[in-house]
């Protein structure tokens, strides 16, 4: 990567930023008509799966290592628009129990927010990656990414992915369990490579059922693997030329193509038996490499967000049909509630603004009457917290969830604590805003108010004043008490609440 400054007055940037378990990735791609043009590079192997210990905590060293590679990264993001720049955390910062304390230090060292993606969320934006960069055909594709810890396999058709997976099953993990001591040998091949078939199997079936016209396999592993096959496969993995590489692994003790760097080969021994397991529990013959992945995946989702196709959006609306949620309702709540958290001014949360995550909660709020009407936010709350929504973090998604479990009944200190301290007077505004909104509204009738709403922020105690229209609440009787009621229950967590 060159040491020239990014010219970005001649165009728009983006970039992405891949913290995988393996390698850390910056990717920056410059917008020309419709298409994206690669303009820069950059990746280290990190391998913080390997800092992980077995009480799920991330090594000291590692978090080291990786928080000067950050640091190194933040100097090509300096001139590109925020909004512009999209960074994902995988498999191993889902894991690792000190996660949050690192990434408090890994943000302020690349100088933008990290969202942990789910393993769903990563299967998903794999798949976009890969079909970014081939023919838009309705020719149904395998894809298969083996990351440091974790893999992912994703069957779509088109544009649109069908069937996504992510496994417990990485070359970095895999070749601590097998391979971190001594050479490799038949016993510790054929070990790791029933591990993987072990981890394959569950899913199996299900995939061959499905089916696929072509097989692809994305990542780093998938390209150093195909490296090693014969010249005439060149960007393809065969079932014999596959056999033929562990065999000389075998025999050699180890990967033994300089054209790898180090720290590639010495997980590429678990890697060959991640694919040799794929390639028998999937019945393969062949797998073409992808030249695209997550990253590709990530600035096509930035460019999606920034026009009028945010994926976010799409998956609220996707759950409201399948819990047949009150559209009309949760519009009704979702103006009231944005028209409060507007007047607020708050600020975004990791990059999204408070409005567009409180108008998702009241469009999504009443999710939980599917199941039962008695605690349905409770019912709501655990559907949000554990459904693949595509495009959410799971920092976004854990707001989201957060907020639907407190729109109603007294507010528990237990949901509170799960917020960081610097978070939380944001976050009880939206609550507060959220309660209102669901009892202005409790008509389940159009009330012209929302533009008619006064709000304003009290500093001492936290809190807020709403100010309606003169004769509404004397109009209003019982929504004057659920008022009255409201402001004790705020006033039990410190929060005050004044209206007339």
């Amino acid at each position: 990567m060159s040491d020239a400054q990014l010219d970005t007055d001649s165009g728009d940037y983006y970039a992405a930023v891949d913290l995988g378990s393996n390698s850390f990735h910056l990717m920056v791609a410059k917008l020309v008509g419709n298409r994206l043009e690669v303009v820069d590079r950059y990746k280290e192997m990190v391998q913080i799966a390997r800092g992980l210990d077995a009480r799920g905590t991330l090594s000291k060293e590692v978090q080291r290592e990786a928080l000067e590679v950050l640091g190194r990264i933040n100097q090509r993001l300096r001139d590109i628009k925020p909004a512009n720049i999209r960074a994902v955390g995988t498999k191993t910062l889902r894991a690792a129990r000190n996660a949050d304390k690192f990434l408090r230090k890994a943000e302020t060292e690349l100088g933008h927010p990290i969202h942990i993606i789910s393993g769903y969320e990563e299967a998903r934006l794999v798949y976009q990656g890969v079909v970014s960069t081939l023919e838009n055909n309705q020719q149904r594709r395998l894809v298969i990414d083996i990351g440091g810890g974790s893999t992912e396999f994703i069957i779509g058709q088109g544009q649109h992915p069908r069937l996504l997976e992510s496994l417990s099953l990485g070359c970095v993990v895999l070749a601590e369990q097998h391979f971190k001591f001594g050479p490799v040998t038949r016993e510790r091949m054929d070990a790791a490579y029933l591990s993987a078939c072990a981890a394959i199997e569950p899913i199996a079936h299900t995939y061959r059922s499905f089916g696929w016209d072509m097989a692809m396999g994305s990542s780093g592993t998938m390209r150093a693997a195909a490296e090693l096959m014969t010249a005439k496969d060149n960007g393809l993995i065969t079932r014999d030329n596959l056999q033929r590489v562990i065999e000389q692994t075998i025999a050699g003790g180890e990967v033994s193509n300089t054209n790898v760097p180090k720290l590639r080969r010495d997980v590429l021994p678990a890697g060959l038996a991640i694919i040799q397991a794929i390639f028998d529990q999937l019945k393969l013959d062949q797998l073409h490499i992808a030249e695209a992945s997550l990253k590709e995946g990530l600035i096509y989702e930035t460019l999606g967000r920034a026009g009028n196709s945010d994926s976010r959006e799409e998956s609220v609306h996707r759950l409201m049909d399948i819990y047949q949620c009150d559209r009309a309702q949760g519009e009704r709540v979702a103006e009231m509630a944005q028209a409060m958290v507007r007047q607020l001014n708050l600020p975004h949360i990791n990059g999204t603004p408070a409005t567009q995550l409180v108008r998702w909660a009241a469009l999504l709020h009443e999710i939980g009457l599917h199941i039962s009407h008695n605690s349905f936010h409770k019912h709501s709350y655990y559907l949000l917290r554990h459904h693949d929504m595509g495009g959410f973090a799971r920092y976004e998604q854990h707001w989201l969830a957060s907020l639907v479990r407190l729109q109603r009944n007294a507010i528990k200190p237990k949901v509170l604590e799960e917020v960081s301290e610097q978070d939380l007077p944001r976050f009880l505004h939206m609550v507060a805003c959220l309660r209102l909104a669901v009892i202005l509204c409790r008509g389940r009738d159009d009330v012209p108010l929302a533009t008619a709403l006064e709000v304003s922020a009290i500093d001492a105690p936290m809190g807020l004043q709403l100010k309606l229209p003169a004769p509404w609440l004397n109009q209003h009787p019982l929504t004057a008490i659920n008022l009255y009621n409201e402001a004790a229950m705020l006033s039990d967590v410190g929060y005050s609440f004044n209206y007339h």
